[in-house]
């Protein structure tokens, strides 16, 4: 069995005003590339099967602690196919009679990325068997040989410092209600934000998500670093969607309603007798989990006596982590 263990660790540093201005999906290749940047480490295991015992035995070990700085698969799978060959020559030319060369060389490998101890997993090589040529009981490495190389998996780990929560909308495109929305406030199960850090995003998505292309569309929003972004599929940033108030009066009681906004954005609403002089008049209020299911949008009420004096209502966004 070869096992392949890869590193990495990329974050993604925010500007002067705590935010991130890109984040790494919308194709293949910039997931691709983000998925092998920072890779700083490759661990292989062989194992043959063994005729003594009938099992499977460890056969050989590499292991890599990268000085060279990894920029794209195609140069990760080079390194691990020369890993791999090497090793396998290595199996081929053995005279260890316990070894069963018919059954051949068990492949299978783990890709990860790294951070405080723990791993978050990127690639992954399938089980392989690589069967040795056999002439006239002379075995050899085949000539047409295709050997194994990485495979990306479905979900691709993001480390973003401070990062508090996050929803994701995703969509068929030209669909605008998204088929899936993940957001612990709707159902904590299906939070994409795990105990260790990190969001993991699912690779065939955030693969065909551009919006110019795209099979999908998604709409991600993070709360981080007291900052809250939101980002379309190409991984861009993009402008909040305005919160609007409208006050009505009836039996002495004003009724202000607060529209627009997006999911999870946090908000006060501020009152006004003359529109120089404002103070809150609302607890941290926050726009609901549920505008997926709203297109023409959600709306909160607020009700207040008339004789207050207030005339005026507006709102004012605070970076608070939605609840």
């Amino acid at each position: 069995m070869v096992i392949l263990v890869i590193a990495m660790t990329a974050l993604f540093a925010p500007n002067a005003k705590g935010q991130i201005a890109e984040l790494p999906f919308g194709s293949v290749e910039k997931v691709e590339q983000y998925a092998t940047t920072n890779i700083n480490r490759i661990f292989l295991s062989a194992w043959y099967f063994n005729k003594t015992n009938s099992t499977w035995t460890p056969f050989a070990a590499s292991d890599w602690y990268g000085g060279t700085q990894l920029t794209n698969k195609g140069q990760m799978d080079t390194m691990v196919t020369n890993e791999i060959s090497s090793i396998f020559s290595n199996f081929v030319a053995h005279t260890n009679a316990n070894i069963n060369k018919d059954k051949g060389l068990q492949v299978v490998g783990t890709c990860y990325s790294w951070r405080n101890g723990n791993p978050r997993y990127s690639f992954r090589v399938p089980y392989t068997f690589i069967i040795p040529d056999k002439t006239n009981g002379v075995y050899k490495v085949p000539q047409d040989i295709v050997w194994p190389s990485t495979k990306i998996n479905t979900d691709i780990p993001f480390y973003i410092s401070k990062l508090k929560w996050v929803r994701l909308e995703i969509g068929i495109a030209g669909n605008p209600i998204p088929f899936e929305v993940h957001d612990n406030r709707i159902d904590p199960t299906t939070d994409i934000l795990s105990s260790d850090g990190f969001m993991y995003l699912p690779t065939e998505v955030i693969m065909e998500s551009s919006k110019t292309n795209g099979l999908f569309w998604i709409n991600l929003t993070i709360f981080h670093n007291n900052s809250f972004q939101e980002f379309n599929g190409d991984g861009q940033q993009i402008t909040e969607k305005p919160l609007r108030t409208q006050n009505s009066i009836a039996n002495g009681v004003v009724t202000v309603t607060v529209s627009g906004g997006d999911s999870g954005r946090a908000y006060l609403l501020l009152q006004s007798s003359n529109l120089i002089n404002w103070t809150s008049c609302s607890p941290v209020s926050y726009v609901s989990p549920f505008t997926h299911l709203f297109p023409g949008g959600t709306t909160q009420s607020f009700q207040y006596q008339s004789t207050t004096g207030s005339l005026f209502y507006r709102t004012v966004t605070t970076n608070v982590p939605p609840e």
